[in-house]
């Protein structure tokens, strides 16, 4: 059993699915969008952008999931999911993305100062505490931290978590494992599809292939496509009904 299946418990595998899956859908949809001629995109505007990227995605999963116990907390800039493990003390779990061209999880730099006090007072201080008891093991540092690799070219990369602490202007990991390895090696990982393809339904609404002339009826000219997309059509099958009916609008 893993550090991370330790501390979490029931929830570690669909926690860990749900992080990894955002990290990799970030990563391709912002490489897809990155634009440095047309737009000046640099490291920095890509980190930024799929940071954000990551960080929504996997909120939007966990809060669908409705999972108990785990709650997605935001304080400022400061983002985190919080995991309940009573009667124990909670586990804070922060999501960031590995600067560029790193490779290990210890190049990583922490900008959030709020983020900096909490493993100085909490993890630090756990780590002290265990130091002076003497005890066998490993010390329960309660704030996690999950590092996603990658860039516009390559695409996602490697993704790790660890439990690092403050000693004076360092970072240091406590421990720290392979996030991803397990479904790398079993050839597992999610399919990612572009976001915006959903299985939503649209009622009233269906696509109609043109027919070729083979197939055409004598005397009726098959429609004429509207948009761009010249090998379907899309038909509003409500058209002589109540005209907000399945539109998704209420009428005013």
């Amino acid at each position: 059993m893993t550090r991370w299946e330790q501390l979490i418990g029931e929830h570690a595998g669909v926690l860990r699915d749900v992080f990894c899956h955002a990290a990799a859908t970030a990563h391709i949809e912002n490489g897809d969008r990155f634009a440095p001629d047309d737009l000046g995109d640099d490291a920095r505007i890509y980190g930024i952008t799929t940071s954000n990227s990551a960080r929504f995605l996997a909120a939007r999963d966990i809060e669908a999931r409705d999972l108990a116990g785990v709650a997605v907390c935001e304080h400022g800039l400061v983002w985190w999911v919080e995991i309940e493990r009573t009667p124990l003390a909670p586990v804070r779990i922060y999501f960031y993305k590995a600067p560029p061209d790193a490779t290990r999880i210890h190049e990583l730099r922490l900008d959030d100062a709020e983020v900096k006090r909490q493993l100085s007072r909490s993890n630090a201080r756990q780590l002290d505490l265990f130091n002076r008891s003497g005890a066998p093991g490993h010390p329960d540092l309660l704030n996690l931290i999950i590092v996603h690799y990658g860039d516009p070219v390559a695409g996602p990369g490697k993704v790790e978590v660890g439990a690092p602490y403050i000693d004076g202007n360092q970072m240091i990991w406590e421990w720290y494992e392979h996030f991803d390895q397990l479904d790398a090696q079993a050839g597992s990982l999610p399919e990612i599809s572009a976001l915006g393809d959903d299985d939503d339904v649209f009622e009233g609404l269906r696509l109609v292939e043109p027919l070729d002339a083979a197939q055409e009826p004598r005397g009726i000219t098959p429609p004429t496509a509207r948009s761009a997309f010249k090998d379907v059509e899309m038909r509003d099958d409500l058209a002589d009904g109540d005209p907000d009916e399945g539109t998704g609008r209420e009428s005013s």
